[in-house]
């Protein structure tokens, strides 16, 4: 899978936001936490170190094959497709 060149949280010299953090921190010990939502479809792309792991993965309905080693698999809502990534992950083991 590829990562970004700046992770999340962190400025592009690769140390974490402080600020950011204790105001995160902050909200969450006030109770002035919010959830995160993410809104429906939600797609997901993997990308398998093999094509031997994307062969088995590919097996699973929905997943839709994008190269030798890439799938995609779209969900109703987030945590479907969570339940597909792993489920996904766990196909493509030998």
């Amino acid at each position: 899978m590829r990562r970004s060149q700046s992770p999340a949280g962190r400025g592009g010299d690769g140390r974490c936001q402080t600020g950011s953090r204790r105001q995160a921190f902050g909200n969450l010990k006030a109770g002035n936490a919010r959830p995160f939502r993410v809104s429906g479809p939600v797609r997901i792309r993997l990308e398998f170190s093999v094509s031997e792991m994307a062969d088995r993965a590919v097996l699973m309905p929905g997943a839709r094959r994008l190269d030798a080693r890439c799938l995609e698999f779209t969900a109703e809502d987030m945590r479907m497709a969570y339940q597909a990534f792993r489920a996904l992950v766990l196909m493509s083991r030998s």
